[in-house]
């Protein structure tokens, strides 16, 4: 808790004048607003408040800069506790610091110091262990040094995770618009995300900006529902490989009363019919929300409503627009599709890391490396990667519209279509499902290449779960990946 001296310090009356000015000045707003409600709990099951929240951060900041951690400096985050390493990277952006996240894959970054709660073996760079004893009652109030920065990794589904970087105020700005657009619960919001991914990130964040309590995930999907359920969570937020886990632990187990009013999913474009099995065995709406860390939020909507239709992720906010572009990089008819260009107000440009390029042009358009096109009523449907796209004898063709045939089969759970590489340059329709013991393969196959015909070759691989990123998005170039080393495995043992 606060000790005298901060608490003193920490009165209500300026309160007003911190909004708007950057997120360590928001997330101070917000505690002081709601000091005495539970902000989150400890893995021991402990309820922290607001200001005992905030007050961890001080007493993490004090500690920071003792260690000469000051505005410019660089400071990566590798922590397994999600509570702790987002009071971390609050404190780091109090003073001033570039908040880097786990850098395993990006070795080559520069970085001043590795914030870390286990010794790294590799002995990667300068590291401090961030231990219990970090957890005290501040001595004074450290006042925010301004300039900190945040950098994101993307979610890597085109190769090797890109980094974005964006200043504080820019981060505020994006969480409260999200927040505008999309409502904030109120009440207690569960985080099913990854601690270090950037979505588990964004909705702690807003939940604390709205005074809710986040529960952050536990240890299994069981633990998940039992966690929901003892402490009356309103809002779930979770990406859909974990909703789908979700789903399956509650039919197979059975549910307790639950007070959910929404589930979101984000990530990964979710499939009608799983939107409609939640819907139906939780008793709320289960909306799909769509955004990227170069864009901010771009739309969301509740699949159920969808008609069986794939990739639907409803009407665009109204302060972006939206642009269809061909291979050659011409404008294409919206109905057709293509690849999506969002034009982005300024407050929402990001820049890469650590290069500092822009990356959206002079007018604000951001490419988005999603193929897409505008259906009627101006809803958006996103039908995969560009870089997922099949080449079928030099016609390109988005795994979304091969997967919208397969709706409705007897037996398929779920389906993703991936890129089968051949050596003379064309590509065979990977087949990738999850069904039940009554599926017919046959049958199946017979029925897509009824609607396809004879130029598209496909191929089938059956396979209990669908391989997922971290961000929650089917794994296409996994898949690909997978069956090509089946394939060149079998070569090499028979010859």
């Amino acid at each position: 808790m606060f000790g005298p001296d901060t608490r003193a310090r920490l009165g209500r009356g300026t309160e007003r004048k911190m909004q708007g000015q950057g997120l360590s000045f928001a997330v101070e707003a917000a505690c002081r607003r709601y000091r005495d409600r539970v902000a989150t709990w400890q893995v021991d099951g402990q309820p922290v408040s607001f200001a005992s929240y905030f007050a961890t951060i001080i007493a993490f900041a004090e500690r920071l800069q003792a260690a000469g951690v000051g505005p410019g400096s660089a400071v990566s985050v590798a922590f397994r506790d999600g509570i702790a390493g987002r009071m971390l990277t609050f404190a780091l952006l109090r003073l001033g610091a570039t908040v880097l996240p786990n850098l395993a894959a990006h070795p080559d970054i520069p970085c001043d110091l590795r914030l870390v709660d286990q010794p790294d073996p590799a002995g990667r760079g300068p590291e401090l262990l961030v231990t219990s004893d970090w957890i005290r009652t501040p001595s004074r109030l450290v006042p925010v040094a301004g300039g900190g920065r945040m950098v994101k990794a993307t979610s890597g589904t085109t190769g090797m995770p890109k980094l974005r970087v964006v200043d504080e105020i820019g981060l505020e700005i994006r969480l409260n618009r999200s927040s505008v657009q999309r409502g904030h619960a109120d009440g207690v919001v569960f985080i099913g995300y990854s601690p270090g991914s950037s979505p588990g990130f964004n909705i702690g964040v807003q939940a604390l900006l709205a005074g809710a309590a986040q529960l952050n995930q536990p240890a299994s999907p069981r633990e998940w529902l039992a966690a929901m359920i003892r402490h009356q969570a309103v809002r779930a937020c979770l990406p859909p490989g974990s909703f789908e886990q979700l789903l399956e632990v509650a039919e197979v187990n059975g549910i307790g009363p639950l007070h959910l009013e929404e589930i979101r999913v984000g990530g990964g474009a979710l499939s009608p019919a799983l939107a409609l099995r939640g819907e139906a065995l939780f008793g709320c709406p289960v909306v799909n929300t769509y955004g990227s860390n170069e864009t901010g939020s771009i739309a969301h909507h509740r699949p159920a409503l969808s008609d069986g239709q794939p990739g639907i992720v409803g009407r665009v906010y109204g302060d972006l627009r939206l642009r269809f572009l061909d291979e050659a990089g011409a404008e294409a008819d919206p109905a057709t599709g293509g690849g999506l260009a969002v034009k982005l107000p300024p407050e929402l440009w990001v820049r890469d890391y650590p290069s500092g390029r822009a990356l959206c042009d002079a007018e604000g358009w951001q490419v988005t490396g999603d193929l897409a096109r505008l259906l009627p009523g101006d809803r958006l449907q996103l039908l995969g990667r560009v870089s997922d796209a099949l080449n079928i004898g030099g016609d390109k063709i988005a795994p979304v519209r091969i997967e919208a045939l397969a709706v409705g089969f007897p037996g398929l759970q779920q389906i993703a279509v991936f890129r089968v590489p051949t050596e003379g340059g064309s590509d065979q329709v990977g087949l990738a499902v999850v069904a039940t013991q009554g599926f017919d393969a046959a049958s199946f196959l017979a029925h897509l290449a009824g609607k396809l015909g004879p130029r598209y070759p496909l191929v089938l691989r059956r396979l209990d779960r669908l391989p997922m990123t971290e961000a929650g998005k089917i794994d296409r170039a996994a898949l690909s990946k997978a069956y090509q080393d089946e394939t060149r495995n079998q070569k090499e043992t028979f010859g």
